[in-house]
């Protein structure tokens, strides 16, 4: 067994990846191939099922051999391979909407369709520990707070119990590349990761760079950072849920109503961190939400009356001793 293989297997030992089945999202690039052939490795050690799927974005000429090429690679590992495409979807986006965000929630919802279709218990990405920083750059560029800053999880819990796991997260791209050229392995090339029009392409290919010229430990650096803060943020996100059970006067799908002095008691840093939390909880979309809206709801605190209307189609109106929050339809 080669090193990243045993590394790989070390890191789903210590968690409970290695029950059930598992699909594995697999886009043709180096990342998802490296994680395919090394899980596919180590499957009877770790005692898992795998099965394969892929999404076809429609966005590239060539996405259609891209399908085709991770297909004939399943065939050779013999492991069932699902696919499926925008153009195969119900709920196709207008093309002014086929951006990033539309066509990840389309992705991700193909990804939980076919892990309950193939009796999977875990959908595992390939995102890496470059894409941990890329991510909370990305973040901090577009303004973010404690959550923001503790980038991508390894773990979290989809639709109906389904797992999104990154077994990858402790490697680095250059591992990757290493494994993948000790197996001789070919992989596939997406072009759109070199468009500049993508911040988080500019991100790789300027903005780290140059941060690194200043340190060449820098992605570690803000990796260790980032793992102080999800330790912080675990001891803090306990009093927001305590002053969440006693605030919450009614919580409906689409409307909400909060007492606002369990949430005056918290810390002021951690007032925000009650309405993030609430988001989470209700399952609102937090994509469109701005540094600057949530910002706007914690300072409803010290209003007495007012009314706030947000770009994710929320409204936020302060009525006596309450916030009521309302999603709209």
């Amino acid at each position: 067994m080669l090193e990243f293989e045993k590394k790989l297997l070390s890191s789903i030992s210590a968690s409970d990846i290695r029950l059930g089945n598992i699909l594995l999202a697999i886009s043709g690039g180096a990342d998802s191939v490296a994680m395919l052939r090394a899980m596919a490795a180590i499957a009877s050690k770790a005692k898992i099922s795998l099965e394969v799927a892929h999404f076809n974005h429609q966005v590239r000429p060539d996405a259609a051999s891209d399908q085709d090429w991770v297909g004939e690679l399943c065939s050779k590992l013999r492991l069932r391979f699902w696919t499926n495409s925008v153009k195969d979807t119900d709920d196709q986006p207008d093309p002014v909407q086929n951006d990033e965000a539309s066509l990840r929630e389309m992705r991700y919802q193909f990804l939980v369709e076919t892990a309950h279709s193939a009796s999977c218990q875990s959908i595992c990405v390939a995102h890496h520990a470059e894409d941990q920083v890329e991510t909370i750059l990305h973040h901090l560029i577009r303004g973010t707070g404690l959550r923001g800053m503790q980038g991508i999880p390894e773990n979290r819990v989809m639709e109906s119990g389904i797992v999104l796991r990154r077994p990858l997260l402790k490697f680095s791209r250059q591992e990757i590349l290493d494994y993948l050229q000790e197996i001789g392995q070919e992989y596939r090339h997406d072009v759109t990761n070199d468009n500049q029009s993508y911040t988080r392409n500019r991100i790789r290919q300027e903005l780290i760079p140059l941060l690194q010229t200043y340190n060449a430990n820098f992605s570690q650096h803000l990796i260790g950072l980032r793992n102080q803060i999800v330790e912080a943020h675990a001891f803090h996100l306990d009093l927001v849920r305590a002053a969440l059970k006693e605030a919450v006067l009614s919580n409906q799908a689409d409307h909400v109503r909060v007492l606002v002095k369990p949430i005056c008691d918290l810390p002021e840093f951690l007032q925000r961190e009650f309405f993030v939390e609430l988001w989470s909880r209700n399952n609102w979309p937090r994509q469109k939400m701005t540094s600057d809206d949530w910002e706007r709801i914690k300072n409803m605190l010290t209003q007495t009356e007012g009314r706030l209307k947000l770009s994710a189609g929320i409204i936020v109106e302060r009525r006596a001793q309450m916030i009521v929050i309302e999603r709209e339809n």
